[in-house]
């Protein structure tokens, strides 16, 4: 509507028709600015960056591990095979969403091996395989906490911890290092 009205001021104005035309399309421009500042325009700027999350699998390698319960195969025999079972499909799954992470534990945590893809899960099947149940102490909250620690800046989508449950290291929870 403001354009229309410039438009026919300007007709009635004398001089070249270019130089109305030009003095025309000034004002409207200006206009239009200013209509633009008033409706304060923001300029937002958005950048989605997906980080894929991981599974930290925490296994016991406390020599209790090794033990068989009365009928059936080792403790750790009994993890391998639910892990390992059907071409690793418990891993696979695993691996459909997220990065996964072998960690062992006794008294220590050491991260094994790593997998972010189905291609790269050879070498946890392989670490798996390979496990010995030889640490002399379990320190089931201790490896929880490292893994936490380990992985703060990281997307953590869950601790997937196989063990006998028995903490035979001293352990003191407090505020400090609450689980």
């Amino acid at each position: 509507l403001l354009a229309f009205v410039v438009t026919l001021a300007y007709r009635s104005e004398r001089g070249s028709r270019a130089g109305r035309s030009l003095l025309c399309c000034i004002r409207i421009a200006l206009i239009g600015l200013v209509v633009a500042m008033i409706c304060r325009p923001v300029l937002k700027l958005q950048r989605n960056r997906v980080e894929p999350s991981h599974v930290a699998l925490l296994i016991d390698r406390s020599a209790s591990m090794a033990l068989r319960d009365e009928t059936g195969p080792s403790r750790i025999d009994a993890v391998r095979a639910a892990l390992l079972g059907e071409n690793a499909a418990a891993l696979r799954s695993l691996l459909e969403r997220n990065e996964l992470e072998l960690y062992l534990f006794g008294q220590n945590v050491g991260r094994v091996a790593t997998a972010n893809n189905p291609n790269a899960l050879p070498s946890v099947v392989a670490a798996l395989e390979h496990v010995t149940c030889d640490a002399p102490v379990t320190n089931v909250p201790a490896a929880i906490q490292e893994v936490l620690r380990r992985t703060e800046r990281g997307r953590l989508a869950a601790i997937v911890l196989a063990s006998d449950g028995r903490t035979t290291a001293s352990v003191r929870l407090g505020e400090d290092n609450a689980i």
